[in-house]
């Protein structure tokens, strides 16, 4: 909520106060600030205060909020140093215990057996003892001080028979006998704990402990029974260690079998984790044991494939163990070949091996592996004598695996190492190939261009030009394309391609501005193969090149022999309706709209797109021979059919029946089309001609009210302020709202010369003034200067309409006039003193400078020094600004100037990079005021904070504005800046929280705005 101004005596005297009570201010800000999430500045916050006001009468307070804010600040060395100031120097403070408890619980983790100390201190007090006692015994167990840590326990127990936390203490009193390896004692608390607290979370955990227990006691079977207890629920996150515990309960006590199931049940239960590798080895090794080969075999092979390296190289080993006492020979060989792999063969035997294993994979489909097995070979033998064919090897098989990345890498390494190969050629070739397929045509492109410079007469020459020159037309690259197109037509007539390769040359050419070269590449294309597909495309972009130069004789001449060529032609139908597109479009260009009409008819035979153009192109024909309503049959077909050119035809479709006098047809066209585009240039006119239609019928009286809303509307548009602008200015300046505007204007029409007429004309200018028509209120009072008496008012009132229109000029004058002129000498001040204001609003700074420096003592000469400053500060003349702010300030009286006189040096100041100097003199603002511009100044001290880079303090000055000021226009800015600066600082985190705290706001006054 807004605050109220307040006088300048209850300003002062307020400040007075405010600077008695600086160190509660202080208090109360830092608290909000921690309050508000803000530890850090929280934290600068009292500690300024503190160092201030070191007597201060709540200082253990503040040292212990200090303590708070530092620790939400994750600044824990120094909440321990608070803290302990709070227990040090204020032992009987009633924060010392609660320090005692927070600061046990930063010292925890790093120092235990210090939080242990911490908290047995907190416990002297009532309220906290059982919690401080427990976190003594909890601190103590983390220190591993597993003796000391069970006596605490029990301590607790003794003190608080009933604690709350009776359940946790018998669990570290469980945990820590079983640290210090008591496996009886850990037993007994475990077993306690499962009698007194069957339901509590921690009996599950409680439950495998006393397992482990019991496993370390060789208490087997009643191990076991606890295991299977907790490996029932499904859900628990102590099942895997259950199942673990389990399997080595059975193994020691000699249940082999079944633990070979119990460890495989474990390894897939911690599946992913560490210790599912030696699960794995744990369960094959029980099954080798229990004879069991099978098994094994699965298992040692699924623990190779997760397990550490060592273990998997074991695992394998047992693989081929096992293989081998199910006599399955081949089986075997293939794992200790991948074995051997790791620790050397002999090289003959290697490559020989692994390429025909290669080569057999390949056969069987399995190209990923045969890949792999080629790829060995060429890094592991390098030197060998069919290396290179390994690599060669590799590329296909790697093109087989529509492996294409992988693919090309290794034909670009063949190319590298193994240029004199016999397949070098076909390898180079299949880099830009296989570029090609995965769409990297910049790749392609070079690939095949590197290909045809070493391999120009290669047997892949002609299919290297034509996809290097389509890899270039793909990327837009036009210039380059043509070389590769034009080269294949001219050196290679006789392939398959060459025609179009020759149209595609062409294209290029016409891309790239080359018009002797686009005609000779399609009259080529023409050549090379008369009767083909391209041929019929080039004759077709022969024709539109000649429509788009206006040789419309020789493309009507050209499509004409085309058509006759091509009629019967079994392939060239959807050529055909474009060359009838193009003749229609020809003959209509040559003013036969007749002939054009049946070129069009054969054209919609053709596709849907032909076919919609022709259509169109039959409706303008029809225009032409003015056969209106055909054509608006067409345009309205095409308007229903939609597409790019929906509205366009939608608007034809209604001037076409407008023109063939289908009044109720133009209308509903007109309505269809301002449904699709409601607003713009055409729309205007459609509007308009949508009135007028009407009109024409029925006559323009019955209408009156649809021009008015018509002007209302569309005020800009040409055809309604043409047509019907007195109708819309009457209706505007009446409203229908308004019975005494309604008979003001009437007087004015009826009686313009009596002497009401001009009080009329100024009661109109009042009604529009108030209203926000600052034209019309304009004209009404420069119509009453004719006739009224009291002109200065009416001057005064003037000015100020003029001026809401920022027509500054004009309003300048009229405030002259009124200085000149005016026999109210009150009302000429202050035109002298607007007519600075106007300069000044309009940067004309010196001007403004001039015009204030005429204002004659009185009311306005305050502000128009004011305003002088103002100018000079706004016209960077920062140093005179300073001058006359100082010099404002000597001897003003009025109470508000001498405010913002304050605030507007602050702005000087920090204009002239003077922040320093600026944050003293907002200074100066906060103690006089607690109106909106002790909140500006507040604002002001941020800006200037970030200049000089003091992020926490421009950060609590912003956050002064949104805590300590109750005003909400400023909040958003403040917040807003709160982002800045957090952003300057590098602190993401704090930026993207204001930043959303902002989005809030913003949600919020669109709910406010919008009930």
């Amino acid at each position: 909520m807004m605050r109220k101004l307040l006088s300048a005596l209850t300003i002062i005297m307020v400040s007075l106060v405010v600077r008695a009570d600086e160190a509660v201010d202080k208090f109360n800000f830092a608290t909000g600030l921690l309050i508000r999430d803000e530890p850090e500045l929280a934290a600068d916050e009292f500690r300024e205060l503190l160092q201030k006001f070191p007597q201060f009468e709540q200082a253990d307070v503040a040292w212990f909020r200090l303590g708070e804010a530092l620790r939400k600040a994750n600044d824990n060395k120094a909440a321990i140093t608070a803290f302990n100031k709070v227990v040090q120097d204020y032992p009987k403070s009633e924060r010392t215990p609660q320090a005692n408890y927070l600061l046990a619980g930063l010292l925890l983790n790093d120092q235990p057996k210090a939080a242990a100390a911490a908290y047995g201190a907190a416990a002297a007090n009532a309220a906290l003892a059982e919690s401080a006692l427990f976190g003594q015994a909890e601190a103590l167990y983390r220190a591993s001080d597993w003796p000391a840590a069970a006596t605490a326990y029990q301590s607790l127990l003794q003190k608080f028979p009933d604690t709350k936390y009776a359940a946790q203490v018998v669990n570290g009193q469980g945990w820590a006998a079983f640290k210090r390896s008591d496996f009886t004692a850990a037993e007994q608390f475990f077993s306690h704990f499962l009698e007194r607290y069957p339901t509590h979370d921690l009996a599950t955990e409680c439950r495998l402990k006393r397992a482990d227990s019991r496993y370390h006691l060789k208490r087997y079977n009643e191990a076991l029974a606890d295991y299977e207890t907790i490996i029932k629920i499904v859900d628990s996150p102590h099942r895997a260690a259950a199942l673990s515990g389990k399997a080595w309960s059975l193994y020691d006590s000699g249940k082999v079998k079944e633990s070979a199931v119990a460890f495989r049940t474990a390894a897939q239960a911690f599946k992913g984790q560490a210790q599912a590798g030696s699960l794995w080895f744990n369960a094959a090794n029980a099954a080798f044991a229990s004879d069991d080969f099978t098994t094994a075999v699965t298992d040692f092979t699924t623990c190779a494939d997760c397990a550490a390296a060592d273990l998997a190289l074991s695992a394998r080993y047992w693989q081929a163990a096992s293989l081998v006492r199910l006599n399955r020979y081949a089986e075997a060989n293939e794992a200790l070949v991948k074995l051997i792999a790791v620790d050397g063969l002999t090289p003959g035997l290697m490559v020989d091996s692994l390429m025909l294993r290669a080569e057999a994979l390949l056969a069987l489909k399995k190209p990923q592996e045969s890949a792999a097995i080629y790829a060995s070979v060429v890094r592991n033998h390098t030197t060998h004598p069919r290396a290179a064919d390994a690599a060669a090897g590799e590329v296909l098989a790697l093109e087989q695996s529509n492996n294409l990345p992988d693919a090309t890498q290794a034909a670009l390494t063949f190319g590298k190492n193994f240029p004199k190969h016999e397949q070098a050629g076909a390898i180079a070739f299949l880099v830009g190939e296989y570029y090609y397929r995965q769409r990297k045509f910049n790749e392609a492109a070079a690939a095949f261009s590197d290909f045809l410079k070493t391999y120009p007469k290669h047997e892949h020459t002609p299919d290297a030009l034509y996809k290097g020159g389509w890899a270039c037309w793909q990327t837009g690259k036009f210039d380059k394309a043509y070389p590769f197109f034009e080269q294949l037509a001219t050196e290679f007539p006789t392939v398959t391609q060459a025609a179009e390769a020759s149209f595609m040359a062409g294209r290029c050419a016409d891309t790239n501005g080359d018009s002797a070269a686009t005609w000779r590449a399609y009259e080529r294309s023409v050549k090379l193969a008369p009767q083909s597909d391209a041929a019929m495309r080039a004759t077709l972009e022969m024709v539109r090149l000649e429509h788009r130069d206006k040789k419309y004789p020789q493309a009507l001449a050209r499509v004409e022999t085309f058509i006759k060529q091509f009629v019967t032609h079994a392939t060239a139908k959807p050529h055909l309706s474009l060359a009838w597109l193009y003749k229609g479009e020809a003959l209509l260009e040559l003013d036969q709209p007749e002939a054009a009409l049946t070129a069009y008819d054969e054209a919609a035979k053709g596709e849907s797109e032909v076919a919609a153009a022709a259509k169109l192109g039959k409706a303008w024909a029809l225009r032409k021979l003015a056969r209106h309503a055909a054509a608006a049959a067409l345009f309205a077909e095409l308007a229903t059919a939609g597409g790019t050119n929906g509205s366009e035809a939608q608007f034809w479709a209604a001037r076409s029946y407008d023109d063939a006098d289908n009044t109720a047809a133009a209308v509903a066209a007109y309505d269809a089309y301002l449904k699709q585009i409601p607003q713009g240039t055409q729309a205007d006119e459609a509007a308009y001609r949508r009135l007028a239609v009407q009109a024409r019928n029925k006559g323009y009286a019955a209408f009156e009210a649809e021009f008015a809303e018509l002007v209302k509307n569309r005020p800009t548009s040409a055809y309604a302020a043409a047509a019907l602008y007195d109708l819309a200015w009457s209706f505007t300046e009446q409203k229908k709202t308004t019975a005494a505007a309604q008979q003001f204007a009437e007087l004015v029409k009826r009686f313009p010369t009596d002497r009401l007429a001009g009080d009329a004309n100024f009661r109109i200018g009042e009604i529009a003034y108030e209203q926000g028509d600052m034209p019309a209120a304009t004209a009404a009072y420069e119509a009453a200067l004719a006739t009224v008496d009291f002109k200065d008012k009416v001057l005064y009132k003037l000015g100020w309409a003029l001026e809401h229109q920022k027509k500054h000029d004009e309003a300048l004058a009229i405030y002259r006039r009124l200085i000149e002129t005016g026999d109210d000498k009150e009302l000429a001040a202050e035109a002298r003193y607007r007519e600075g204001r106007l300069l000044q609003t309009a940067t004309q700074y010196e001007a403004a400078i001039a015009a204030y420096g005429q204002v004659p003592p009185g009311a306005f000469s305050e502000r128009a020094a004011f305003g002088k400053a103002e100018s000079l500060r706004l016209n960077n003349a920062a140093t005179e600004a300073v001058a006359a702010y100082r010099q404002l300030l000597k001897d003003v009286t009025d109470p508000t100037v001498k405010m913002q006189s304050w605030l507007g040096l602050g702005h000087a100041y920090r204009t002239a990079g003077a922040n320093k100097d600026a944050v003293e003199a907002y200074s100066e603002v906060v103690r006089l005021t607690e109106t909106v511009e002790a909140a500006e100044a507040v604002m002001g001290q941020g800006y200037a904070r970030l200049a000089m880079e003091e992020y926490d303090e421009a950060a609590k000055a912003f956050l002064k504005v949104d805590i300590i000021y109750g005003y909400d226009e400023l909040k958003p800015e403040a917040v807003r800046m709160l982002v800045k600066v957090w952003e300057a600082a590098g602190d993401t985190a704090k930026a993207d929280r204001y930043r959303k705290q902002l989005e809030k706001m913003a949600e919020n006054s669109g709910e406010k705005n919008n009930p």
